[in-house]
């Protein structure tokens, strides 16, 4: 065996955010690619059967193609999509299960964020900045400005106290396409989850009054058509990333208590409102280990169990939770996963692992059987 070298980093891939089509059947994929000529990353969607292993590209990735989302019908896709030159950063595009030409929706000064779909199969909803971005050609020095608000910049970001987060619904079949905010006010509304019942949005923004002065947030529910939320918790403990019971009834979410020493596990709360609570009291691991460090909403399996990803010990691997039982381990190895896609109904879970001495590969694991295959890598890198 020989050693690696310099070059051999252009061999890699990485693979990403990963979901799983409604029927099971296939994966959509988001693969990272080192263009050594352009010296940058280029990724694209590509499309695995879960069953053979067959991928087949589905954007060109000339810049970043990332978060594939399928619409619940399964006749589309909607991804963000960043193009070198007149599109530096991400928008909301599209494109038919079937393949074809992908069409961009927004053009947004910040871009769009992950993009959630409604039950009808074609509004969708996300999260985006709102306000004008500076002209990075200007040589004139910014005006005067007064901030008073104590979590006004980010690392990797810079100033955000004028550029808040908000709400963006988009009907993707209407004659001309556009984004409408539901949301408003000085303060972030994020990780959107939309009933799969009705017009009902779930979100989570941190709107009490002490808000710049400790890092609680809470679950609230707006109309996709907009107007004043609901706030269904009490702005006493850190809950995020909800996601919808297939009846409507119930939001699973992550929270805990305390922000500083303590791990965030799967909650429970009722749609009117209330305290959430526990799924499994007993299970003290970090949940909700997502795609490149950040969190991932629990998913809902049937109407009782949903699958997460925790962390212990060093190593990342799925969990199966349910209320009233103890939490379960599902195909655990030494290991890292950084993403993962289920769906309500369907026995496959796909996710997306690497170890120390593994680059990433795709996994479908069969949740009726505890069978266990390894999907993309091998047929990625033929291509």
């Amino acid at each position: 065996m020989r050693a690696f070298t310099p070059e051999d980093l252009f061999a890699l891939i990485w693979l990403g955010d990963c979901n799983l089509s409604p029927d099971g059947h296939r994966v959509a994929l988001t693969v990272t690619r080192l263009d050594k000529e352009a010296d940058r990353y280029r990724s694209a969607i590509w499309v695995i059967d879960a069953a053979t292993g067959e991928a087949v590209q589905f954007t060109a990735g000339a810049g970043r193609d990332f978060a594939p989302r399928w619409s619940p019908d399964g006749k589309r896709i909607a991804f963000l999509s960043e193009r070198p030159g007149d599109q530096p950063t991400p928008q909301l595009a599209v494109i038919s299960a079937s393949g074809g030409e992908s069409r961009v929706l927004t053009s947004l000064g910040y871009g769009a964020g992950t993009p959630v779909w409604a039950p009808d199969s074609r509004r969708l909803v996300f999260a985006a900045k709102t306000g004008t971005p500076p002209d990075p050609k200007s040589t004139k020095a910014r005006p005067y400005r007064r901030i008073e608000d104590l979590k006004s910049r980010i690392n990797g970001e810079g100033w955000y106290y004028d550029c808040r987060r908000h709400l963006f619904v988009i009907d993707i079949d209407a004659a001309t396409p556009s984004p409408a905010q539901i949301t408003d006010g000085p303060w972030d509304d994020v990780a959107p989850a939309w009933s799969p019942t009705d017009d009902t949005i779930a979100f989570v923004s941190s709107r009490h009054d002490t808000r710049d002065k400790d890092s609680w947030s809470d679950i609230f529910l707006v109309p996709a058509t907009g107007g004043t939320p609901t706030r269904l918790t009490a702005a006493n403990a850190e809950y995020e990333m909800p996601s919808w019971s297939p009846d409507g009834s119930t939001l699973a979410l992550l929270g805990r208590k305390t922000v500083v020493g303590t791990n965030g596990t799967i909650h429970l709360l009722s749609r009117a409102g209330g305290t959430p609570t526990p799924i499994d009291p007993t299970f003290d691991r970090q949940s909700g280990a997502g795609n490149l460090g950040g969190a991932a909403a629990p998913i809902w399996l049937d109407a009782t169990r949903v699958v997460s990803a925790a962390e212990d010990r060093g190593d990342t691997a799925l969990i199966v939770a349910a209320a009233g039982a103890p939490t379960a381990w599902l195909a655990r190895r030494p290991r890292h996963v950084s993403a993962h896609t289920a769906r309500a109904g369907c026995t496959r879970i796909a996710f997306v692992a690497s170890t120390p001495t593994a680059p990433s590969e795709l996994f479908v694991f069969d949740t009726n059987t505890g069978e266990e295959i390894g999907r993309a890598t091998s047929e990625l890198q033929s291509h």
